[in-house]
Parts: C-alpha cells; structure tokens; sequence
C-alpha cells in the first residue's frame, strides 16, 4: 500500500458526518498533496450506504497546470469497419493507457507532456454487444486543442476556453465554437448554482465540478457494483457532494464501468500509474479521456 493513500483509509467515518449536513463544507487541510496545487481525498462511508470515494482538487490558477483530451482518430469521419452505421471520432483507450501514450517522449510516439493524472469524460455509442468496438461516436461536444471532434448535443459540457477560462454550460449548434480550447461533455448537470439535482438510480459515477470563483476543478468518482467494498451513488448525492467539496457547478459524466481515475504515483522510484478509484470489472476502454499535466518552459 503506497504511503500518501494511508491516511485516507483510516479517519473518514466521524470526519463525514458532514455529508449529512448540507451547510457544511470539507476542510481540504486533511487532503493529501499529491502534487502542488493537485490534492486528494479519499472518503469511506457506511451511510446511507457502503462507499468509497475518490475526489481530487485542482488549482486552476497555478500557471504549470495544464489540460488536455482524447484528440480525433486518424481515421476520423469514416465509417466504423466493425459498426458501419456510425462515424469514427475518436479511438477508445483506457485512461491508464491515455496517461501512459501522453508521457511517452515525442520521437517515441507519444505525447512528451509529463501528465500526471487523468479521468474519464464523455459516453458514446455504439454500446452494445461484444462492447468491444475500436472507436466511438455520438460523445456530444468534444473539442480537442482546439479542434471539433464531435458535434453539440442537448447536453452541458466542460469547457476550457482559449483564454483561459472555465465554465460548464449548455451550448448549441448557434454557439461560437471557435473560442474553445477543450470541451468534454458529460449526461447532465448534478449541481447548478449551488443547487444539487439528479435522481436516485445507483451506479458507479465520475462527476466534474467547478467552484464559484472557478479557482477550483473537483474531479469526483464513486466506486459501486462492489459488494462489502462500495454500492454506487445516486446523481443527486453526486451534486450534493460536490458542493460539499466546494464546487457551485457540477456535471455527471460517463459512469458505471467506465468511472476511472488514474494518477501517476508520487515518490516511486520507478515510474507507476494506477488507478485511485476501483472498478468493478476491470479498466475499460473509454471514448475520451481528461488530461492533467505539469509544464515547464525549460521543457518542450
């Protein structure tokens, strides 16, 4: 068991109570550093129901923080060979995969950006059997650095904008698109204005949310399906949370078996990515992926 995850295993029954108590707010001095301007929490519940949660906050204001997305495929705009009703946008990729082709140095294919933790962000289509398809469609607004891979739907999405700013809103097809930077869309807003909503079927989730000031992200999962280990969260509770963390916008995003949140390791000696959340069923292979990474101006 890695050190910086101990201290989350052992005080979290007495300290969230809080979550019963919709006025109260989370004492982040209790979160683990993972990197500067990079926390996290890891929360066990036994009310209403047994729960494990993991949620991380960023600082968007520290300047080395950076973000990225699943780009479009090469083969983007054909027909998919294994469903030829839909169109390719995007290759399906694990999260840990996402993280580990970002870190890979340029003249080795990858990425060269020193990520350091990564989420999944949209559902897609087709979901239906073998499940096993090697791309995705109909993911609602996505657009990576600075380029649409997938149309606007009725749904809200992440948005970073080109100037730096951060919202999470609902856009059209008579939006300018031409401002974003990065845009991932998720199912539904859980939390608006402060205000929680959603329903009350119980799944695996992964929540965005953005404080008021829209100095902090909250990236949110809740493990479920997992008998004596986590039963899966209501998206009214996720919004509920969220708030509670200190977020004033939150969207539900793609859950069930495709909630992961990876992180590189800190203070390894050699160079390891896990997952903080559990699945159920193994990593699956997500449409698109959310990307955290650390710049420096001496690195390419």
């Amino acid at each position: 068991m890695h050190n910086f995850l101990l201290p989350f295993l052992l005080f979290f029954s007495s300290a969230f109570l809080l979550f019963a108590e919709s006025v109260q707010s989370y004492d982040w001095s209790k979160a683990t550093e993972l990197y500067p301007g990079i926390l996290h929490a890891k929360v066990a519940l036994e009310e209403p129901r047994l729960l494990k949660l993991n949620v991380v906050r960023i600082d968007l204001e520290r300047p080395e923080i950076r973000f990225c997305c699943t780009p479009a495929d090469p083969d983007w705009g054909k027909p998919m060979p294994d469903a030829p009703d839909h169109i390719i946008r995007t290759r399906r990729q694990t999260t840990v995969a996402f993280m580990q082709h970002a870190r890979l140095p340029k003249d080795k294919g990858g990425l060269g950006l020193n990520m350091v933790m990564a989420v999944n962000a949209t559902p897609w289509s087709p979901w239906r059997k073998p499940f096993n398809h090697k791309y995705s469609d109909n993911m609602g607004l996505v657009i990576s650095n600075g380029k649409l891979v997938s149309a606007v739907n009725k749904r809200p999405s992440f948005v970073i904008y080109k100037n730096g700013e951060f919202a999470m809103q609902q856009l059209n097809e008579d939006s300018d698109l031409s401002s974003i930077e990065l845009a991932l869309t998720g199912f539904s807003f859980v939390l608006q204005d402060g205000v929680p909503r959603g329903d009350k079927a119980l799944h695996p989730r992964t929540a965005y949310g953005l404080s008021k000031d829209k100095k902090y992200l909250f990236l949110l999962t809740v493990d479920g399906r997992q008998k004596n280990w986590s039963l899966g969260a209501t998206t009214l509770e996720l919004g509920e949370w969220l708030r509670q963390f200190g977020a004033w916008e939150g969207l539900n995003m793609d859950g069930g078996g495709s909630t992961s949140l990876a992180c590189l390791l800190p203070g390894e000696e050699k160079e390891k990515i896990e997952l903080l959340n559990r699945t159920g069923g193994g990593m699956r292979r997500v449409a698109t992926n959310l990307g955290i990474y650390l710049h420096s101006e001496n690195k390419e």
